[in-house]
C-alpha cells in the first residue's frame, strides 16, 4: 500500500511540519508514504476531476470542511480501506 500526501503551497507552521514528519516516519514502517508539494495557486482551483486518471487506490481528501476524525480513528479508517484494496 502507498500513501501518497498532496499539500498545496509550504506548510507555513513549523510544528504541523514537525508533526507530518513525525507521523510520516511512523507510518512508514507498514506503508510507503509519499509526500508531496504543489504550488499554491490561489487564482486557479484544481479539482479531483483533472487530477483522477493520475491516481489509482483509494483517494482520500483532506479539508476544513471534511470529516473530524481521531488519530485512532483515521487509522481505523485507513486499516479498513488497506484491507479492501489489499
Amino acid at each position: 500500500m502507498k500513501i501518497r500526501i498532496i499539500s498545496f503551497g509550504k506548510i507555513k507552521d513549523a510544528s504541523v511540519g514537525e508533526l507530518i514528519d513525525y507521523y510520516t516516519k511512523l507510518t512508514e514502517r507498514y506503508v510507503t508514504v509519499e509526500q508531496i508539494s504543489l504550488k499554491d495557486t490561489s487564482s486557479e482551483l484544481i479539482t479531483y476531476d483533472q487530477i483522477k486518471d493520475q491516481i489509482d487506490g483509494f483517494t482520500v481528501i483532506l479539508t476544513e470542511n471534511g470529516k473530524d476524525y481521531t488519530s485512532r480513528g483515521f487509522s481505523t479508517f485507513l486499516y479498513k480501506k488497506f484491507v479492501d484494496f489489499g
